[in-house]
């Protein structure tokens, strides 16, 4: 059976997880650092991203990130299975990067854990996975954050984030907000031209 093609997007470049991602991080500001930039993370500030951007630090991720990276492909078989009946699912291990009018990457990226398809509408839903002993308000603010800003650059109108918290599953439906997906693209601009680019410390 042939593996299925990635799916692509208007303005946007795909590039494959073989690509060294300590080197595409810093070319750009991804979705999931939206809401430490925004003010919205417990674990990370501002300043931790730009250190990362302009090489003060290495992301090397920590405990939380490389157990949601393990169990990634089984909650992912666990919700093709008995949460998404009618839809295809996909994961996604490369970088979308947003393009100009040239075809040229902009410094706005998205990493999306994957996507989920059926007949009936155009466009695929996003899928973002959380894995968490506490997933609290706070951290789900974190969450429509960072899907807000993939949705704006994939032009994609759907997510849902779906949450592993011991062995209880919530699944979160986000509809697009379009006026806060470009505030969140704006604000993830400036702070690339004037504290990354110009060497400012937040």
């Amino acid at each position: 059976m042939p593996r299925p093609q990635p799916f692509t997007f208007p303005n946007t470049i795909r590039y494959e997880p073989r690509t060294k991602r300590n080197v595409m991080r810093k070319r750009g500001i991804g979705a999931s650092e939206i809401p430490a930039i925004a003010g919205l993370s417990e674990f990370t500030s501002p300043r931790d991203v730009w250190r990362e951007k302009t090489g003060l630090a290495a992301f090397e991720g920590n405990q939380a990130t490389r157990i949601g990276n393990f169990f990634e492909p089984y909650f992912f078989a666990y919700l093709q299975t008995y949460h998404f009946d009618g839809f295809v699912m996909q994961r996604n291990n490369g970088i979308y990067f947003q393009t100009d009018h040239e075809a040229k990457p902009l410094p706005h990226y998205c990493t999306p854990d994957g996507f989920a398809v059926n007949f009936t509408t155009p466009k695929p839903v996003l899928i973002e996975l959380k894995v968490s002993s506490y997933f609290s308000k706070k951290r789900l603010a974190c969450a429509e954050a960072q899907v807000q800003y993939t949705m704006h650059l994939l032009d994609v109108d759907e997510a849902k984030v779906c949450v592993l918290q011991g062995t209880k599953v919530d699944i979160v439906k986000i509809p697009r907000d379009r006026e806060e997906g470009k505030r969140l693209y704006a604000l993830a601009r400036e702070f690339w031209e004037y504290f990354v680019v110009k060497g400012v410390e937040p």
